[in-house]
């Protein structure tokens, strides 16, 4: 199981322990835990702006530029211009094929 799958560093460390592994750092798990976080969220306003018909063409496909012009502005901020598009890129690989277009 991934580090950030457990509910703290206490029950990581215990489970890991108990296997005869070693663990990582509190501050690693700590740091593994908020962008796991941050993952998910992004992942979550993706989905909500694809959902959204403006952001979609005419054959139900998305219109990824009005996606990222809605998702820029956040998250920007938030990342660095290299790991926005990376992981922006990402999550679109992972949304796109599991949309249905209206053909």
């Amino acid at each position: 199981m991934q580090a950030t799958n457990y509910s703290s560093y206490k029950a990581y460390t215990t489970a890991k322990t108990q296997q005869g592994l070693q663990v990582i750092p509190e501050d690693l798990f700590n740091a593994l835990v908020v962008q796991d976080k941050l993952h998910k969220q992004f992942k979550a306003d993706m989905q909500e702006f694809v959902a959204l018909d403006e952001n979609k063409e005419k054959d139900g496909s998305i219109n990824w530029s009005f996606v990222d012009a809605d998702m820029y502005p956040k998250w920007s901020v938030l990342l660095e211009g290299k790991e926005y598009t990376a992981l922006f890129d990402e999550i679109a690989d992972i949304i796109e094929p599991n949309m249905e277009f209206a053909v």
